[in-house]
């Protein structure tokens, strides 16, 4: 099987450092990709996925340190490197808490190091998939199996005389809405109304609550289903949102918006496509309805 060639984006307002960065990654047969702009690359990063993003800090419009901010919110797995011909103490602490780059490189950088510093990356992050991708395999398995073993265990009552409907009572209805989750050896219960939003990468899910974090190897699809009637939006292809969780809805830049969220610092992001049916959603509800604002 061949395996996947590397995408890599390389984002610089200056054309000369572009060509120089694609004459050193020339000869390693990745994907290559280039934006002059700021808003150019946060399209093509709304619209593709990348294994790797090299940016400079300093641009019109977006600084290097917000496009990669937004890399790290719509696609947390993409190898992110910042270059920039300032030392700046402050750039460099934005770099690691704002957008949790992975490497920082001065201008004008060593090609070997650079060409070095994206191969192991990659490699890494190549293996990471893999071992992700074995343990889903594994955890279908698994759940097709149990899926098997609770038909089987169904079919032992099918002689049983059949016995007169009885009406749920309110907290049978309640536990209805408990979704369960494996945690390591443990498993969890967790109500819909406890979920602020749901995030998707590399086919994994999190699951986000005031206080803590849940994963799921169920795709984003199949939780938009279970989600459908208890109040959760998608937002973004990679975010479902519940509704009564967010706070404010804000434009960012260009077509993408902000929304923040009641008591979590948390920002996640939609595009204008979805915005727009998103309101109309939140209009229909009725619970809480967040400030919006152009």
């Amino acid at each position: 099987m061949n395996e996947k060639i590397a995408a890599i984006l390389l984002v610089d307002d200056e054309i000369n450092i572009l060509r120089a960065l694609k004459r050193v990654l020339a000869c390693e047969g990745y994907e290559i990709h280039c934006a002059t702009k700021s808003d150019k690359a946060i399209k093509m990063i709304g619209s593709n996925r990348y294994d790797l993003i090299i940016c400079d800090q300093k641009m019109p419009g977006l600084s290097g340190i917000d496009l990669l901010e937004y890399s790290s919110r719509v696609s947390p797995d993409t190898i992110r490197i910042l270059i920039t011909g300032y030392s700046d103490f402050k750039v460099m602490e934005d770099a690691i808490n704002k957008c949790r780059i992975h490497y920082y490189f001065p201008k004008p950088w060593d090609n070997s190091i650079l060409i070095e510093v994206i191969r192991k990356t990659l490699s890494d992050k190549q293996v990471k998939g893999k071992k992700d991708s074995i343990l889903n395999n594994l955890l279908g398995y698994k759940s097709y199996i149990e899926g098997i073993l609770n038909i089987l265990d169904g079919s032992r009552n099918i002689f049983k005389e059949e016995e007169s409907p009885v009406e749920k009572t309110e907290e049978e209805y309640d536990k209805e809405e408990i979704l369960t989750l494996k945690k390591d050896d443990s498993i969890l219960f967790l109500k819909p109304s406890e979920i602020y939003y749901l995030a998707s990468s590399e086919g994994k899910v999190t699951l986000v609550t005031v206080n803590s974090q849940y994963y799921s190897w169920d795709s984003l699809k199949a939780w938009e289903e279970k989600l459908k009637n208890n109040g959760f939006f998608r937002c973004h292809r990679s975010y479902i949102v519940n509704v009564a969780k967010i706070k404010k809805i804000t434009s960012w830049f260009k077509d993408t918006y902000n929304l923040e969220f009641h008591d979590i610092g948390d920002t996640i992001y939609s595009s204008k496509s979805y915005i727009k049916p998103l309101k109309k959603f939140i209009q229909n509800q009725s619970g809480r309805r967040p400030g919006f604002t152009d």
